[in-house]
């Protein structure tokens, strides 16, 4: 699970618990401008390739953590409950995009539209 804070223009995805072994990673900063779009995706663990994994975890189904590369591009993951899925799309981050799970999706979401000036869909 991922805790996500705005602070002065910069959005900080806390990665929490065990999840931090899984990914490698203690949390992301990206500044606010960078994000292109978030959104709900509750189908983000259907499939089985997600791209070339370094350093992470896949066990099908149940959890995708981890960087993944995809087509020229960073994927960084840390997705185990589908229903609670967010994704990130981020420009001019060596990460392109974060797909993430968070504890009240809809207020995130809703958050980082308001953020970002954009209205909800």
């Amino acid at each position: 699970m991922v805790k996500v804070n705005l602070d002065g223009g910069v959005v900080t995805f806390d990665v929490q618990g065990l999840h931090k072994l899984w990914t490698l990673k203690g949390c992301v900063r990206v500044p606010i401008t960078q994000i292109n779009d978030v959104r709900p995706d509750p189908r983000a663990l259907e499939g089985l390739w997600k791209g070339w994994r370094f350093p992470g975890i896949q066990i099908s189904g149940l959890i995708v953590a981890g960087t993944y590369y995809l087509r020229g591009r960073k994927k960084c993951w840390d997705v185990s409950r589908r229903e609670k899925t967010i994704v990130v799309d981020i420009e001019g981050d060596p990460c392109t995009q974060l797909t993430v799970d968070v504890d009240d999706l809809e207020q995130v979401v809703k958050d980082r539209k308001s953020a970002m000036g954009q209205a909800e869909d």
